[in-house]
């Protein structure tokens, strides 16, 4: 069975790295994973410059060149995690200046995109944790003005906000609508948020855990959405959030146990994969 990982991260300076992370991922069928900048201290440390983020941008960009020579096709994503924003304000910087240092890094990924270096921006959004209104608030001008971005760059962009429903999927699709973006992919979607979500323009990712696809799978009717390991190539959290490498045994016990036929699960690992990221498969 092919994979296709919508949304996962490699680690080149602490993790497992680029080339082992594709050798397992290949050889459980994998041909295709969307790879994601960590945020800046996953690497060494908190990024206090634009140039800090470059950085772990270019990270990210050498990193997906190693994975494809491995025989693994990768779309790089490239941006300021939301929890950047609070980090750096929580570490003296004023909301002024912190918002304005990830909108100017965000310009830097928008520049990375239009060279040819990556494909897309994200994730960008709003903290899943508890956070002052007034960080919130400065998340939401930063994702408007990466929404505005990827319209201006035709590309991707993931979106990592809190985990809702119907308030979450209306409120992005109308901030997505506003700015023109596309392609845009709400990122460790709740399970039944993909309907909507696909019935308002927008894609969706959902974990790639047993629990969370079959209640996916019996939240709407022709499924329409991504799976996404998130894995996050920490040492201290093997496998988290899912290793990629699992996830075609995830979807073999699906299709034994009645759950899903091989045509859908096509569908969700290669085809809807194929559509959003504009990548032919195998």
């Amino acid at each position: 069975m092919l994979v296709g990982d919508a949304h996962g991260h490699v680690n080149p300076v602490r993790g497992m790295g680029p080339s082992k992370l594709a050798r397992r991922f290949r050889s459980s069928g994998g041909w295709f994973m969307g790879v994601v900048s960590l945020l800046s201290w996953s690497y060494r440390g908190l990024a206090r410059s634009v140039e800090d983020y470059v950085d772990v941008f270019m990270l990210t960009v050498r990193a997906a060149e190693e994975i494809r020579r491995e025989g693994v096709r990768c779309a790089v994503i490239i941006g300021v995690h939301p929890a950047e924003l609070a980090r750096l304000v929580e570490h003296g910087l004023s909301l002024e200046r912190a918002e304005r240092l990830v909108v100017e890094a965000y310009e830097e990924a928008g520049r990375l995109v239009r060279e040819g270096l990556a494909h897309g921006l994200g994730e960008v959004g709003r903290p899943h944790f508890p956070a002052p209104r007034s960080v919130v608030e400065a998340c939401n001008r930063v994702l408007d003005r990466v929404l505005e971005l990827a319209h201006d760059l035709d590309c991707p962009v993931h979106v990592h906000v809190e985990r809702g429903v119907k308030p979450t999927v209306e409120d992005l699709a109308s901030r997505a609508r506003a700015k023109g973006a596309r392609r845009v992919l709400l990122h460790h979607a709740h399970p039944q948020a993909w309907p909507l979500a696909s019935s308002l323009g927008l894609h969706s990712s959902i974990p790639a855990r047993a629990s969370e696809l079959r209640e996916a799978l019996s939240a709407g009717g022709e499924a329409r959405f991504m799976v996404e390991s998130d894995f996050l190539d920490d040492p201290r959290r093997p496998g988290a959030v899912v290793a990629p490498w699992s996830i075609s045994s995830t979807f073999d016990n699906l299709v034994s146990s009645g759950a899903i036929t091989v045509e859908v699960a096509e569908r969700i690992l290669v085809d809807e994969v194929a559509r959003f990221y504009g990548v032919e498969p195998p």
